[in-house]
């Protein structure tokens, strides 16, 4: 057999090791918070069809995915999980949204106002979504101006599920800007969260923030990569079970 004949390299993916990677991350949290999962690029590329299951044999119940066909494909894997997505209302597909219970996570004030206008029409103003502030990361999300023009206005009766932000060097346990985005949030919060009700959730930290201390994970932690094994804290030695062997 020539050397063109013989199979190439094999990739294997640890599922046991995703599940001790989640439990891991969990022990780390506050008792009050919850895991969440980060499965985006159909889960890292390593097929959200298996990882999404076997971190719900975890006890996940909670997943972030970028793209609403992400958001699709996901709930034929994972039936009664509450997933967000994460690009918010991209394209025209609002109904889709609802015919798939998926919360899209609201990062302008467009989106706001296409949400709660498409709620209103279709009497679905039950439907939860999540909004995202920009606390520092100067990526996606309302800017904090935009947090009081939605404490005062019509909009402060959207059915929310979650508030959210992202840390921007959440991996350098040390850089200021960390507490500084943590008291910009908390602000945020102070503002906010009396104008919805059911008492909407709170989410600042991803992988790397579960290590910054309790005051960061509220009540739930969206736990992405770290979960597949990459140190979620470049400047120590990785804790994380090893996932991926070619």
């Amino acid at each position: 057999m020539s050397g063109l004949d013989r199979a190439g390299a094999e990739l294997t993916i640890d599922l046991a090791a995703i599940r001790r990677n989640y439990w891991q991350l969990n022990a780390r949290l506050d008792p009050d918070a919850e895991l969440g999962a980060v499965v985006k690029a159909d889960a890292y590329g390593l097929g959200v069809s298996r990882i999404a299951p076997t971190l719900a044999q975890a006890g996940c119940k909670t997943y972030f995915v970028a793209t609403l066909d992400e958001g699709i494909a996901l709930r034929a894997a994972v039936e009664d999980a509450t997933i967000y997505v994460l690009n918010g209302l991209v394209g025209k597909e609002l109904e889709d949204f609802f015919i798939h219970r998926l919360r899209p996570v609201l990062n302008t004030m467009g989106q706001i106002e296409r949400w709660y206008d498409k709620g209103q029409v279709a009497n679905k103003t039950s439907v939860s979504a999540a909004l995202h502030v920009d606390t520092g990361m100067n990526r996606l999300g309302i800017s904090t101006q935009d947090v009081g023009v939605l404490a005062s206005g019509p909009y402060k009766y959207l059915s929310l599920s979650l508030l959210m932000s992202h840390l921007a060097c959440a991996e350098e346990v040390p850089h200021p800007l960390n507490r500084i985005q943590l008291a910009r949030f908390s602000n945020v919060l102070e503002v906010l969260r009396p104008n919805f009700r059911n008492g909407v959730a709170a989410s600042l930290a991803n992988s790397s923030g579960i290590f910054l201390g309790s005051d960061f994970h509220f009540d739930l932690v969206r736990a992405g990569a770290a979960l597949f094994g990459i140190n979620p804290i470049p400047s120590q030695a990785n804790c994380m079970s090893e996932v991926l062997n070619l």
